[in-house]
């Protein structure tokens, strides 16, 4: 009797020890990209935060949203990102759609982020919203998505609330007042709206029968639209209101023009160069590397911009480091790190399990084969 043809097995694991190997981003410390994403990120928050003290325009404007977006397109089409963008046989027609419901969730949440950010400053806003973005992230996965969290993440959770209760508190006796209150509201929305972001990438990278566009692709994608909804919000609403927006804001405050022109260019410049970096560290240090420095960046901010721009800003007491504010930052970075941490953790058990169960099946192929033969 001849034997029957060896049915195909999976080769991930398949008894060979390196394939066995779960890569942990961790494991191989911190590498120049992650410190480059981490510090642009830091710097970027910092920038603005100087940019927002001057009011050299008002926030009516949205001047930052719209330089975000616009410098963002025109280094992925100068990176020749957008060859083939337009092509209809590259993504499926729920696919796109899907990057044009991305496109309208980011575009909103980083106008929401820059309201926010301007009522609360740098310090609170680096603290509040990831750890909204956690909790929400964990409601979305818990029940749209209808997938359980381990306890690890929930614990998580737990410290990121604690985080924002605390700075909540903090802000309220030191009198941050209504205007604090509505950046946390408009953080609120935000966070949502990133949340929902991810949610609508999960559907989009589960798409079955087709290609996953890459990070670069969904980026430009998200880019476009950015850059036409707040160039129209620039042309119908702030070009007609120019003296009042613009002018007027620019003279009170005292910075030259040029000054101005530069400060927010270079805002855009660092900006790409951070997007830039983000896209090393995925390759690099995968999603651990970009959770956790996303995580670490809070507290360095928080630190950071209360040393910087409290003596300078006194009206705005909230502004400045206090112990409850430091603790804030501290729980809600450890919340950060756990979460990231328990991503990591769980993905490598999962692997791992895969891993054995290939390996069983292997040993179960090789034993029915060598019962075949002898036949």
């Amino acid at each position: 009797m001849p034997p029957r043809q060896r049915r195909n097995v999976p080769a991930t694991g398949g008894g060979n020890k390196k394939n066995d190997r779960v890569p942990v981003a961790a494991a191989s410390g911190l590498t120049p990209y992650l410190l480059i994403y981490l510090g642009t990120g830091v710097v970027i928050s910092l920038w603005s935060q100087r940019i927002t003290n001057l009011r050299f325009f008002s926030f009516e404007a949205h001047v930052l949203p719209w330089v975000k977006f616009t410098s963002s397109l025109c280094t992925g089409v100068l990176m020749g990102r957008g060859v083939g963008l337009f092509r209809h046989d590259r993504v499926t027609r729920r696919q796109r759609t899907l990057m044009v419901i991305m496109g309208l969730l980011e575009t909103t949440a980083y106008v929401f982020f820059c309201l926010g950010f301007g009522f609360c400053g740098a310090g609170t806003t680096a603290v509040i919203l990831p750890a909204l973005g956690q909790i929400l992230t964990a409601a979305s996965t818990r029940f749209l998505l209808s997938k359980r969290l381990p306890m690890m993440k929930y614990a998580a959770v737990l410290c990121v609330t604690v985080g924002i209760l605390s700075k909540a508190w903090d802000v309220d006796m030191l009198g941050g007042g209504a205007e604090c209150l509505q950046g946390m509201l408009c953080l609120v929305v935000a966070a949502t709206c990133y949340s929902l972001l991810g949610v609508s990438y999960e559907a989009l990278v589960s798409t079955k029968g087709a290609p996953v566009p890459s990070h670069s692709h969904i980026m430009l994608h998200s880019s476009i639209i950015g850059t036409v909804l707040s160039s129209a919000y620039e042309v119908i609403y702030v070009f007609p209101r120019w003296n009042e927006l613009i002018q007027q804001p620019l003279e009170s405050s005292g910075v030259p023009a040029s000054h101005a022109i530069l400060m927010v260019a270079v805002f855009g410049a660092m900006y790409n160069v951070h997007t830039f970096a983000q896209g090393l560290v995925f390759q690099s240090d995968g999603a651990l590397g970009v959770g956790l420095a996303n995580a670490v960046r809070g507290s360095i901010i928080n630190v950071a911009a209360s040393l910087l721009f409290c003596p300078s800003h006194a009206h705005r007491i909230h502004d400045c480091l206090s112990v409850t504010s430091l603790l804030s930052g501290l729980m809600a970075t450890t919340g950060g790190v756990m979460w990231t941490l328990s991503g990591s953790v769980q993905h490598y058990k999962e692997a791992k399990n895969h891993s054995n169960n290939t390996k069983e099946n292997q040993k179960s192929q090789d034993l029915v084969d060598k019962k075949e033969k002898k036949q």
